[in-house]
């Protein structure tokens, strides 16, 4: 199965999956099929299918899983504002496409397009296909009478309406008059003895799909919980009603959060040589990766206590995206003394972008320059900007990629990295020596240690 690139979608993209397979019946189509069978009653799927309320990472490993069957997946969003609007997966062969909510991650709705070449059942009964049209008369015959629908006046499509399922029919305009909102009844035939075909259906949860509502997130799940940081002690996990603080030991994280999905020791240190000789001889500082939670945990290889947190927004547009889920993390962060004519305050989120972050903190000077991501990178470096005890890494698109933490004079030297601009627009990377700053090359677990030199980055790593 093959995922496209980078897809910007502006206002007025046409999209047309043109034909679909005719005998898919594995993935995509029996999840259809029992979408459709439960579509009045919690909208539950197989549990190998994708499920409205579905994490974008479990939908790409379910399409992944079923590749023999879905080959081509086009994954689609704004690339200069990610949280601008809902994400797509179009799977265009079989005409389904996979509608994601852009803050939770979730899937909102599932949306069937090619229902002439794909055969559709409900309850056990094939309402579409090759050789059975989706008409109005049928589907209000297997579905049962609901309110009249809504009929749009420019598109000239009347959506017919139930809880968790809607049936989009496209009107000849000559017709047009006999769906206004004044008419009290929705014809089934035309004047001309036919029937309206049905061109598209839409699942989602609730009782309309603009009402933009979600399966609830169920309280034992640890996906999309607050996450508040609390800036100079660590985090705290609202949903499981527990802290990681730095100077915690292995035992206390492991206890209060769970064990890890991974652990990732550094195995080589490329900043060794400024430390001094004895120093370079303790154990290798190590991670903790939890990737379910968007939430990596550095750990001093000697000690062994918590002296870094990062924090991933899992926003598309750099190379690490849907390695982690969003951390829904939020940091309260206050303007300096003196700056009356600035914003007083404003609260960090995933979806906080870098200018407005700015306009509250003031000045924060040059950034550092990931370098480590530029090779084979389509999206480019980021940067990282150092506020206290908190990096920022910032996309090109001023979105954040990830926030970390660290505690302060745990380390004795640290490089600060800062970015220089020839004439010729050639970036440089010019690194300052700094007592008692803790962060710089190692702000970001998804890059390998930050060096003048082009690094690999573990995929087991932030």
């Amino acid at each position: 199965m093959a995922f496209s690139g980078e897809s910007v979608l502006p206002d007025d993209t046409p999209m047309d999956w043109g034909a679909a397979s005719a005998h898919c019946c594995v993935s995509p189509l029996c999840a259809l099929h029992s979408s459709l069978t439960c579509a009045k009653c919690c909208m539950l799927l197989a549990a190998s299918c994708p499920s409205v309320g579905m994490s974008f990472q479990k939908a790409v490993r379910v399409l992944e899983e079923n590749f023999r069957v879905v080959r081509q997946v086009e994954f689609m969003y704004d690339g200069q504002d990610p949280c601008g609007r809902d994400w797509l997966l179009c799977l265009k062969r079989e005409g389904i496409v996979l509608h994601f909510d852009r803050y939770s991650q979730r899937l909102s709705s599932i949306e069937l397009r090619a229902l002439k070449e794909t055969p559709v059942k409900y309850s056990h009964e094939t309402f579409s296909g090759q050789h059975q049209e989706p008409t109005f008369v049928r589907v209000n015959r297997l579905f049962g009478p609901t309110y009249p629908g809504v009929f749009d006046k420019v598109d000239h499509v009347y959506t017919l309406n139930y809880v968790g399922i809607c049936f989009m029919f496209p009107i000849p305009e000559k017709f047009a008059d006999l769906y206004s909102e004044d008419s009290e009844e929705f014809p089934m035939e035309f004047p001309d003895k036919t029937t309206p075909v049905c061109s598209a259906i839409k699942i989602f949860h609730g009782a309309r799909p603009s009402s933009g509502k979600l399966p609830p997130i169920p309280v034992s799940s640890t996906y999309f919980q607050p996450v508040v940081v609390q800036r100079e002690r660590g985090i705290r996990l609202e949903r499981l009603g527990t802290v990681v603080h730095f100077g915690d030991t292995v035992q206390d994280v492991v206890s209060r959060i769970a064990s890890p999905d991974e652990v990732f020791e550094r195995v080589r240190d490329q900043l060794v040589i400024h430390a001094s000789a004895e120093s370079s001889k303790d154990p290798s500082d190590y991670f903790y990766n939890y990737f379910r939670m968007g939430i990596d945990v550095l750990f001093d290889g000697k000690e062994h206590f918590v002296k870094k947190l990062i924090l991933h927004t899992n926003l598309p547009g750099n190379v690490d995206f849907n390695r982690y889920t969003m951390c829904n993390f939020s940091l309260e962060v206050h303007s300096p003394e003196g700056g009356e004519e600035e914003p007083s305050s404003i609260t960090v989120t995933p979806f906080s972008k870098w200018p407005d972050i700015v306009a509250v903190l003031g000045p924060i000077g040059k950034p550092l320059l990931n370098v480590s991501t530029l090779t084979n990178n389509p999206f480019g470096g980021t940067y990282f900007y150092g506020w206290k005890n908190i990096i920022f890494e910032v996309m090109k698109n001023g979105y954040l990629k990830s926030l970390t933490m660290f505690c302060e004079g745990t380390l004795e030297v640290d490089p600060i990295w800062e970015v220089e601009e020839e004439e010729s627009g050639k970036v440089l990377n010019r690194m300052v020596i700094s007592e008692g700053y803790v962060g710089g090359g190692e702000a970001s677990g998804s890059s390998s240690t930050t060096t003048t030199t082009t690094t690999t980055t573990s995929n087991r790593r932030t």
